[in-house]
């Protein structure tokens, strides 16, 4: 499907204080609506975290925001180097905090129309690509609540060079714990 990019980003580093994984209290989260899970099974590198990730097509997902729902959603494909690395650390952080995520493998068989309908809803977390054109990358996970996307995240950390190292570091997977607990702090049951 055109217009679904896997993104390596680029960045300056800071210092940042260290995340505790152990400190993670449960968050409680009322998902809503249930999507119809998909018949398609999670990508390899997610099939042992069918516990906390659910498939779903992409159609069912524009649901949560016609419907004024709340979850976490997961946009990912098999041949994406980043999303190889990001989606065990999303279900990593759905175990800390107690909750489930939605996935939708991108790399199926996607409807135009459904790629469309959804872009309305989630064209704020596009980033401009080299042509200056506002583009979906992958991995990418959003925060939804009432139907409102509170928050999201795209990629991995800014300090990662696929390059470099084949792996996360520590330090860099820790961020990306921070990160993925956050947004799912960030639709917590009020």
């Amino acid at each position: 499907m055109s217009g679904l990019l896997c993104i390596g980003v680029c960045g300056c580093r800071e210092h940042k204080e260290t995340f505790d994984p152990s400190q993670v209290e449960p968050v409680s989260v009322t998902i809503q609506p249930e999507l119809r899970s998909s018949r398609e099974s999670l990508p390899a590198y997610a099939a042992e975290d069918a516990d906390v990730l659910v498939p779903v097509p992409l159609k069912e997902t524009i649901r949560l925001f016609e419907e004024q729902g709340t979850g976490i959603v997961l946009y990912s494909e098999e041949d994406c180097l980043w999303c190889e690395k990001a989606v065990p650390l999303l279900a990593e952080a759905c175990r800390l905090c107690g909750t489930k995520a939605y996935h939708v493998n991108t790399a199926g068989t996607i409807k135009p129309e459904d790629y469309d309908a959804l872009c309305k809803y989630i064209d704020a977390t596009f980033i401009s690509d080299a042509d200056g054109k506002q583009t979906f990358y992958l991995p990418e996970v959003i925060a939804v609540k009432n139907g409102e996307i509170i928050d999201w995240h795209i990629s991995l950390t800014e300090d990662y060079r696929s390059e470099e190292a084949e792996e996360l570091s520590e330090e860099q997977r820790l961020e990306m714990l921070k990160i993925y607990t956050g947004l799912i702090a960030s639709i917590k049951d009020e």
